[in-house]
């Protein structure tokens, strides 16, 4: 079993709090980390996988807003398959293989306003439900059922 972690970090550009916000994270025992907000840009990424030491996956929002990333432990073994994410910083889905099993994860930071997010969800479930997503969430549910 595997430790998860959410967190919405209202960006992390500002060097000085990008690195209490990763010493944070390694001190604690989370196995992956899911954070929402993080203003990610093609510029900015290949420093923070530098200063975080594990692997990252990503979809950049702006310098001011959105961007969902998911951080693994650099302890933890992971071999991430298929990326999938939108063009605004709001959701990813990474097909990965940890320590021999196959878990889609899932990042997901949908827009505060009721009607965006009715588009929102519906495109989403459109988009990103693949049938390696649909599978693993029946196995989840069926564990979670069983006696």
């Amino acid at each position: 079993m595997y430790k998860l972690l959410s967190l919405n970090v209202r960006g992390l550009n500002s060097s000085r709090k990008r690195r209490q916000v990763f010493r944070w994270l390694h001190q604690e025992q989370s196995d992956i980390i899911f954070l929402q907000e993080t203003y990610s840009s093609l510029e900015s990424i290949k420093r923070w996988e530098t200063e975080w030491g594990g692997k990252m996956v990503y979809s950049h929002g702006s310098s001011h807003s959105r961007g969902v990333m998911i951080l693994f432990k650099p302890r933890l073994y992971v071999d991430i398959g298929k990326i999938t994410a939108d063009n605004f910083g709001r959701c990813i889905v990474a097909e990965t293989i940890i320590d021999g099993s196959k878990i889609a994860l899932v990042n997901i930071y949908a827009p505060n306003d009721a009607t965006q997010q009715v588009v929102f969800f519906r495109d989403v479930s459109k988009e990103f439900l693949t049938p390696m997503t649909i599978w693993c969430l029946e196995e989840i549910l069926t564990a979670q059922l069983a006696p």
